[in-house]
């Protein structure tokens, strides 16, 4: 069984360095759904798993794993999730 190679556009570390209105239209322009970008959105404001989790009526574990399939879909290496 192969490793899954996945192509780095993006850290985490970069999109919360980014000004916000770059970020918005970065956002605004990629191919996800409007809830997915709501979860990024309020994801980079600072909102806890708990927060989200209950903004979107899912269980922690659950949104854990829906943020893990929206950053593969962008690219997107986050730091965070590495080092839990």
């Amino acid at each position: 069984m192969s490793a899954k190679t996945i192509k780095v556009q993006y850290t985490t570390k970069k999109l919360e360095s980014m000004p916000h209105s770059d970020f918005i239209s970065w956002l605004d322009n990629s191919p996800l759904s409007d809830r997915d970008k709501e979860l990024v959105r309020l994801y980079r404001k600072g909102k806890s798993y708990r927060e989200l989790a209950d903004t979107f009526c899912i269980s922690e574990s659950g949104l854990a794993q829906w943020k893990r399939r929206v950053y593969e879909k962008l690219c997107i290496y986050d730091y965070k999730l590495q080092n839990k």
